[in-house]
C-alpha cells in the first residue's frame, strides 16, 4: 500500500510541474480531463488495497464486526445472567496443541465443577471466545448441545445440580490469536506468535471461562457507574475482585510446541519430551491454584534456591538481580506471611507487545520492556523492585484472595508493593 502510494503521489508531482497550461487562471477542460485518465491507473491500486486493509481491519479482532458480536453477547444476557450463580471450579484438565508458525492453538479440556452456591444450579453458564471454532461440548463425557447466547453457552441439565454436587464439562476448540488484523498494530496482551506464547485463563481469550461477563460488551454507550457498596457489603461470602478467580483447584495442563520451543505454566513440571519435532511439557499442580497460564519462548534458564528465570539470551543485563529477587521473596515472604506452597518459583520473559508483568501461581511472566531491558546501571534497581512486587502476588492475592468492594486493591496491589519495600 505504501508503496503504491508513493507512486500515485510522484506522479501527481511530476504532473503538477511539468503540467504546461494554456492559462494561468483557468487550464482547459479537456486538459483537467485527460490529466485524471492519466492519473487513474496510479491512483487503483493505493485506492483498492486500502479498501482492503479497511476491510481486513474491520472484520478482524479489534473491528466494528468483532466489537457488534460483543455487544451482542452483553445485550442477549446481561438482563437474564448479571447476577447468575455460578458453580466453583475444583479442577482443571487442558491438552494444548500450539503452532506458533501460523498463530494456531487445538484445544481439549475439562472443568469438574462443584455447586458450592447454597442452592441448586438449573443452569452451568460458559463464555467462549468469539474467535473459537469448532467447538464441541461434553457433559460428564457424553456429548452435549448447549444453548448459544451470542457466545454465552447455557447447559441446563435434566434436574438442577444440587449443592455440593459436581459435574465435568468438557470442552473443545480452535482458535487463531490474533484472529485477524488489527489497528494499527496495537496491543497484545495474549498472543501466539513465532516468538513466543502468552495465554491465560483471566477471560475467555484462551480457554472458557465459568459464567456471564458484565464487562464484555461494554464501551462508552453502555457503561453504568460505579456501584455504590453498603456499609455491611463485606459480611458473609462474596465474589472475588478478580473475575474467574473463585475457589482454588487442582490442575494438569499439556502443552505441545515445537521442539525449539519451551513451556511453562502454574504448578511443577512433571513431563517433558520430543518427538518427532514437537515438545511436550507437562505441569501439575502441588497445591490448589485460582489461576493459570501458559507461556512459551526460546529461552535461557537462570537457576537459584527455588527460583528460576527464563529469558531471552540477548537480554541477559538483569538476570541476577531479577534472580536474587525471586529467591529472596521466596524465602522471606514464606518466613513473614505464610509457607510457599508451592515447589518453585518461576518467571519467564515474554515478548513487548505490551507493557506488564502478572504474578501467576508458581509462574510471573515478564514483558521484555519491564526489567529485563532496564538501565542495569541505575540506582533504582528497578529489576529488584518490579520483580519482588510481582513475587508477592504469590501471596496477595493468588493465596488471600480479596472479595470484590470498596478497598480491595488494597489487599492486592497495596500489600504486594509493601513486601517489596520490606523486602527492599
Amino acid at each position: 500500500f505504501a508503496l503504491a502510494l508513493a507512486a500515485l503521489l510522484v506522479r501527481v508531482a511530476l504532473w503538477r510541474f511539468t503540467k504546461q497550461a494554456p492559462s494561468a487562471m483557468r487550464p482547459r477542460a479537456g486538459a483537467w480531463r485527460r490529466s485524471a485518465r492519466a492519473m487513474a491507473p496510479f491512483a487503483a491500486p493505493p485506492l483498492a488495497l486500502g479498501l482492503t486493509i479497511f476491510g481486513c481491519v474491520e472484520a478482524g479482532h479489534g473491528g466494528e464486526a468483532a466489537r457488534e458480536r460483543d455487544k451482542d453477547y452483553w445485550r442477549r444476557n446481561v438482563a437474564t445472567f448479571k447476577d447468575a450463580p455460578s458453580p466453583d471450579i475444583s479442577r482443571v484438565d487442558l491438552k494444548v496443541e500450539l503452532y506458533p508458525d501460523d498463530h494456531r492453538m487445538h484445544v481439549h479440556g475439562s472443568y469438574v465443577l462443584v455447586n458450592r452456591t447454597g442452592r441448586p444450579l438449573r443452569h452451568v453458564l460458559l463464555t467462549v471466545g468469539q474467535h473459537m471454532r469448532d467447538l464441541a461440548f461434553t457433559v460428564d463425557d457424553a456429548p452435549a448441545a448447549p444453548e448459544n447466547r451470542a457466545g454465552l453457552y447455557v447447559f441446563t441439565p435434566a434436574a438442577p445440580l444440587a449443592e455440593g454436587a459436581s459435574t465435568r464439562v468438557g470442552f473443545s476448540y480452535r482458535a487463531r490469536l490474533p484472529d485477524g488484523a488489527s489497528k494499527n498494530g496495537g496491543r497484545a496482551k495474549q498472543f501466539i506468535l513465532p516468538s513466543g506464547v502468552m495465554l491465560t485463563n483471566l477471560d475467555p481469550t484462551f480457554v472458557p471461562v465459568v459464567g456471564f461477563r458484565a464487562d464484555i460488551g461494554v464501551d462508552d454507550d453502555n457503561r453504568a457507574d460505579a456501584r455504590t457498596y453498603e456499609p455491611d457489603h463485606h459480611e458473609g461470602i462474596n465474589p472475588p475482585v478478580m473475575p474467574s478467580t473463585g475457589a482454588p483447584f487442582d490442575a494438569r495442563i499439556e502443552v505441545t510446541t515445537p521442539a525449539a520451543m519451551m513451556t511453562n505454566s502454574v504448578g511443577d513440571k512433571v513431563e517433558e519430551a520430543v518427538i518427532d519435532g514437537r515438545r511436550k511439557t507437562v505441569w501439575q499442580t502441588s497445591a490448589p491454584v485460582r489461576i493459570f497460564n501458559v507461556i512459551c519462548g526460546r529461552w535461557d534458564v537462570a537457576r537459584g534456591d527455588g527460583a528460576e528465570i527464563y529469558f531471552d539470551p540477548r537480554h541477559a543485563q538483569n538476570v541476577p538481580e531479577m534472580r536474587l529477587a525471586v529467591e529472596s521473596a521466596r524465602k522471606y515472604y514464606g518466613e513473614w506471611f505464610a509457607p510457599y506452597p508451592w515447589k518453585t518459583l518461576k518467571l519467564s520473559e515474554f515478548a513487548g507487545l505490551d507493557r506488564y508483568a502478572q504474578g501467576f501461581p508458581t509462574n510471573i511472566t515478564f514483558s521484555e520492556n519491564i526489567g529485563f531491558l532496564a538501565d542495569p546501571t541505575s540506582d533504582d534497581h528497578l529489576p529488584f523492585w518490579i520483580t519482588a512486587h510481582e513475587a508477592a502476588h504469590q501471596w496477595w492475592p493468588n493465596i488471600v484472595m480479596p472479595a470484590e468492594g470498596p478497598g480491595a486493591p488494597v489487599l492486592s496491589e497495596g500489600l504486594s508493593h509493601f513486601s517489596a519495600m520490606l523486602l527492599v
